[in-house]
């Protein structure tokens, strides 16, 4: 699985909103040649769900928001991914179009 995926999956399945110094932090490993991904690569990874470059549809996987001097990563259910509104493009604290 790719680390797109693998991110994408544990974002899903723990529905709560992580830090990305919490996800950088954590073992992510290439499952064809077990080798640890390192935290740049993590970190790339994420922004790639954020802004759509990871799916399939060009649409985000997961949701990003301003957390202290980081941000927090949570998945977006289907339904909302079109009303999502990438860091990169917004202008104020709205994570979502009306």
């Amino acid at each position: 699985m790719k680390l797109s995926s693998q991110l994408a999956v544990f974002l899903r399945e723990n529905h709560t909103w992580y830090p990305k110094p919490v996800l950088l932090e954590m073992v992510w490993k290439d499952q064809k040649r077990f080798t640890k991904f390192t935290a740049e690569t993590v970190g790339r990874k994420l922004r790639g769900l954020e802004n759509g470059e990871e799916s399939r549809d060009g649409l985000p996987v997961i949701a990003c928001k301003p957390y202290g001097k980081t941000v927090q990563y949570k998945y977006l259910p289907v339904e909302l991914r079109k009303k999502y509104i990438p860091v990169s493009e917004r202008k104020d604290d709205r994570l979502f179009t009306a």
